[in-house]
C-alpha cells in the first residue's frame, strides 16, 4: 500500500506537524508500505517529497520535516482522481491513503477532509463534520450538553461584544461573576 503522508500547512501550527509527520513515518512499516510524502507550506503549496527527505527522518529519531521546494515536484489533486487523485511533474504519486499529519486551521477543521472527499482519496482521521465541529468549541459544547455530555460552565464572547467598547468591561465582569477566577481563555 502507499501510503501519502501530508505534512506543514499553512496554519500557525505549521511547525508542530513537522514535528508530528515525522513521528508518524519513523513508524510505518516500510516492508509492506511505501511512502509518499507531500509537505505543504505556509503560503499553501504542496510539493513532492524527495525519498531522501524520508530516509533522514527514519535515520534520526530527532529529526524534522522540513519541506523541499522543487517546482518540479509541484503537487496537483484531481477531484475524483481516486488514486490518481495526487500528481507532480505529469505522474500520478498512486496514493491508497493519506495520513493527514496536519493541525490547526485548514487542516484538523473539516477543509482538508472536504478536499480529500472531493477528491475520492481514502484517509484516516475524522470526517469534514466532526472535523469542523470540533474546531468550533462552543459548537462542541452545545452537541455534548445536547447529548447529556458533561460539559463545565462556559460563555462564549463574540468579536463583536469585545469590539464594542460599551460591552467589553461587562463582558468581563460577567464571566468573572458566573464562573469565578481563575479563568480559561479558547478562541472558537
Amino acid at each position: 500500500m502507499n501510503i501519502g503522508i501530508l505534512f506543514g500547512g499553512k496554519s500557525g501550527e505549521h511547525e508542530v506537524s513537522l514535528v508530528s509527520a515525522a513521528s508518524v513515518a519513523r513508524h510505518i512499516d516500510t516492508e509492506k508500505h511505501t511512502v509518499t510524502l507531500i509537505g505543504i507550506t505556509k503560503d499553501n503549496r504542496w510539493y513532492l517529497q524527495p525519498a531522501t527527505e524520508f530516509e533522514r527522518i527514519k535515520n534520526d529519531d530527532k529529526a524534522v520535516f522540513q519541506i523541499v521546494k522543487d517546482e518540479a515536484n509541484l503537487v496537483s489533486v484531481v477531484s475524483g482522481g481516486k488514486k490518481d487523485a495526487f500528481t507532480a511533474g505529469g505522474k500520478s504519486l498512486g496514493i491508497d491513503i493519506i495520513i493527514p499529519a496536519l493541525h490547526g486551521t485548514y487542516c484538523e477543521d473539516g477543509i482538508l477532509q472536504g478536499l480529500l472527499e472531493m477528491a475520492d482519496v481514502p484517509y484516516v482521521g475524522c470526517g469534514v463534520m466532526s472535523g469542523s465541529l470540533s474546531m468550533d468549541k462552543e459548537m462542541t459544547k452545545e452537541i455534548w450538553a445536547y447529548n447529556g455530555l458533561p460539559v463545565v460552565p462556559y460563555i462564549c464572547m463574540t468579536r463583536t461584544e469585545l469590539s464594542d467598547s460599551r460591552k467589553y468591561d461587562q463582558v468581563f465582569t460577567d464571566a468573572i461573576e458566573n464562573l469565578g477566577l481563575p479563568l480559561f481563555v479558547k478562541p472558537c
